[in-house]
């Protein structure tokens, strides 16, 4: 369907038992992605995700300058600043084609009744210290 647009794809079938060894070695072209950080602190656990020294960067893709930029996020102290560093560093990873992010992936907490601003969130991230008892 997407050779009309202009995409290739060649799939290798590959034994399901084979799955953990291709992730390792990196032999994966294109890997889609569910990721959503909890994070409060903005960008954190980018590098976890984009820079390609990281064995959690399991596509292999990046560059040594890409990996510094990604790491020189977290050094920006303005928020609104870090965050569009964040974004344009993650732009450029993703101009990478290693993960096809399909969505944001749902969080479900069990929390007791009384436990205040822990709960389902999609464009917020609550900061630790306003998470608390109610009084």
């Amino acid at each position: 369907m997407l050779k009309s647009v202009g995409v290739r794809l060649n799939v290798n079938k590959a034994d399901e038992a084979d799955f953990s060894k291709i992730l390792s070695d990196r032999k994966s072209d294109l890997f889609l992605s569910e990721n959503r950080s909890m994070d409060p602190f903005g960008a954190r656990y980018l590098c976890d995700f984009y820079c390609s020294d990281r064995d959690s960067d399991i596509t292999g893709a990046g560059s040594p300058a890409l990996d510094t930029e990604t790491r020189a996020t977290t050094k920006i102290a303005d928020l609104g600043k870090q965050a569009a560093a964040a974004n344009e560093a993650e732009r450029k990873a993703l101009q990478e084609y290693a993960f096809l992010p399909l969505f944001s992936g749902r969080s479900t907490y069990g929390v007791h009744k009384s436990l205040a601003n822990v709960g389902a969130t999609i464009f917020c991230n609550t900061l630790p210290e306003t998470v608390g008892w109610e009084k």
